[in-house]
């Protein structure tokens, strides 16, 4: 995890190469001259774990070169950190189409549609993401098609949107439920060739794409008449 010290407040962000978070939080003093620097993200959750949930926490130099010591109340841990500059980043620029949608329908979509992805990998990786793509009468669809079955969704968009169609992995599907499935507010989404970027609620997440095509016209996997409906 890269935390970033700027004034009274510090930016987190963590990655693993195929998915990037950054969030931010308030610091109880003002951060004078503080470098940032990198941690272990599991030995830094495991530290906060442990602790009480009202408690303070500080951030000291160590007693080695490279070394922090996390010290709450009576509490003290030492761990080795890295360089700010060595930690990685996926992208600092994304150049593509950014527009704003409700992001309680967006998560909702992603989570109609997740059961019909395919997990595992038959040489077909369309199938291992969702489709995200806009639709000629100001809606989004959602899909998914694992070769037996098919999840398909709309939802409404506030105007005429126009960017390619894009394939969201499962992973950062799921991600962006855990993170933004109780969120009201709207979100601003930018899609890129082989990046989505979502800001919301003060959350970023940037995530790479699915190289492959989705079949076009996909709707017609599924049957137009039925002997039986229920409503």
């Amino acid at each position: 995890v890269l935390l970033r010290p700027e004034g009274d407040s510090l930016s987190l962000r963590a990655t693993d190469l195929d998915i990037e978070i950054e969030t931010a939080c308030d610091l109880l003093d003002v951060a004078e001259n503080a470098e940032p620097f990198t941690i272990k993200g599991t030995d830094l959750r495991d530290i906060v774990r442990n602790l009480p949930e009202t408690a303070e926490i500080e951030f000291l130099p160590g007693s080695y070169n490279g070394q922090v010591r996390i010290h709450s109340g009576k509490s003290s841990f030492s761990i080795f950190s890295l360089p700010a500059s060595d930690f990685p980043s996926m992208a600092s620029q994304i150049k593509g189409t950014s527009f704003e949608i409700a992001m309680p329908e967006v998560t909702a979509a992603f989570g109609k549609v997740a059961h019909a992805v395919q997990t595992k990998d038959i040489g077909r990786p369309w199938m291992t993401g969702i489709h995200m793509h806009p639709m000629q009468d100001e809606r989004i669809g959602f899909d998914a098609l694992d070769g037996i079955g098919l999840a398909a969704v709309q939802i409404r968009t506030e105007r005429l949107l126009d960017f390619p169609g894009i394939i969201v992995p499962l992973k950062t599907a799921q991600a962006i439920r855990k993170l933004f499935d109780e969120v009201k507010e709207p979100a601003t989404i930018e899609v890129a060739e082989n990046l989505i970027r979502i800001r919301c609620s003060g959350v970023t997440l940037l995530s790479k794409l699915i190289d492959g095509k989705f079949p076009e016209h996909y709707l017609t996997a599924a049957p137009s008449n039925y002997e039986r409906e229920i409503f």
